[in-house]
């Protein structure tokens, strides 16, 4: 009898939930109307966009007309970067990023130093979280922009992010500046945790569909009426999302975001602890196998799904592999870079060698994920690890 695969990659990707589907199904195929268009086809369209919009909005206590759909989080971080870029005004402006960005903010911001652009990134600790202090002395008048991401898909660490509002609200204060603002990419974090934008002073916030149990093809950005006149839009053609992002939006895919952020809404206080419990089940079964390894970033103030182990001696790559013929899939780091490289970029980000990045491989757990499945995981481990 054929074992059953055991999926502990869903930082990566989730499965969309049944409830999600049943709401997008219409709009493959009897809603099947353009938003744009003004006749009643069009207009049921372009309701069901509104309601996602609102559902999205409500979520995060912003205004409904500072969300922003589009393909993907890394358009949204895209979007948010090169825009604020664009239209600050500011020459030579500084961008300060955090170490341990998804390659989405850290690629793009790096994209604008040929443009003008001074890029800062702001280190983190062994524990891998930033320093406040560290970046107040960073911030001058040229500073336009803050990224710091609040959930790592890599580690899991969960960044202060209420502290580094404050900081960066105390600095407009005492120059009597607009700038910088704060972007968060929360693409990890909803699930989990209610995101107050007030209580963090955000002024931009990065969410994405496939990683809250929606359908691949929707992101989101939240961005301040403060700095939406600043905002340049980064694909143009049309006048969609407040004249912010061209091309027809992708219906469905929307629909099935709104959805999925009303159901995670709902269930999060009790499914963190549950995934608490297991991952940490997960890392004591790891470790009866392998007693040397390590988990990089603390294991306090982090995602309660995510598990980044050091196995020394291995090779992450050899890993995953070894794994996934075992039937269970993990993977050595962020789904948009593993292609590019077996390193594992915030494992280095925290002080430690190539070596120990190369020898890191993370598990996710997810709403799907079972004690059976730990257990199993486990004792599948023992194929991989046992030498």
């Amino acid at each position: 009898m054929k074992e059953d695969k055991i999926y502990l990659d869903y930082a990566a990707s989730t499965p969309v939930d049944k409830a999600v589907l049943k709401a997008m199904k219409p709009y493959f195929k009897d809603e099947y109307g353009n938003p744009g268009s003004i006749h009643s086809f069009g207009q049921k369209a372009n309701a069901a966009i509104d309601q996602a919009r609102s559902a999205v909005a409500d979520e995060l206590g912003v205004e409904f007309d500072e969300v922003v759909f589009t393909a993907s989080a890394s358009e949204a971080n895209d979007l948010i970067i090169d825009g604020i870029f664009e239209g600050s005004g500011i020459e030579e402006p500084k961008i300060i990023i955090s170490d341990i960005e998804h390659e989405s903010v850290s690629q793009t911001a790096d994209n604008l130093v040929s443009r003008g652009a001074q890029v800062v990134r702001l280190p983190v600790s062994q524990d891998g979280f930033v320093d406040p202090d560290e970046l107040r002395k960073l911030l001058d008048e040229k500073t336009i922009l803050v990224s710091v991401i609040h959930g790592s898909n890599e580690i899991g660490t969960i960044q202060p992010l209420e502290e580094i509002g404050n900081v960066i609200e105390s600095f407009r204060k005492e120059r009597g500046l607009r700038y910088p603002l704060l972007h968060t990419d929360a693409v990890q974090t909803l699930p989990f945790m209610k995101i107050d934008t007030h209580l963090l002073k955000l002024d931009a916030l990065t969410l994405s569909s496939q990683k809250i149990y929606g359908s691949k093809g929707a992101g989101a950005l939240f961005i301040s009426k403060d700095f939406l006149p600043n905002l340049r839009p980064q694909l143009v053609g049309g006048g969609h999302e407040f004249g912010l992002r061209a091309s027809t939006p992708n219906v469905p895919a929307i629909v099935g975001f709104g959805k999925a952020v009303e159901i995670v809404a709902q269930r999060r206080g009790e499914e963190g602890k549950r995934l608490m419990l297991l991952r940490d089940k997960l890392l004591k079964g790891l470790q009866t196998i392998e007693p040397n390894l390590e988990v990089n970033g603390s294991m306090q103030n982090r995602l309660p799904g995510n598990l980044s182990i050091y196995f020394p001696g291995r090779e992450n790559e050899d890993l995953v592999i070894k794994f996934d013929m075992v039937g269970v899939a993990v993977s050595s780091g962020s789904a948009c870079s593993v292609k590019a490289t077996k390193v594992a970029r915030s494992v280095l980000a925290l002080g430690y060698s190539e070596e120990r990045a190369a020898s890191s491989i993370r598990f996710t757990l997810g709403e799907p994920t079972t004690t059976g499945d730990i257990d199993q995981a486990v004792k599948r481990a023992e194929k991989v690890l046992v030498r």
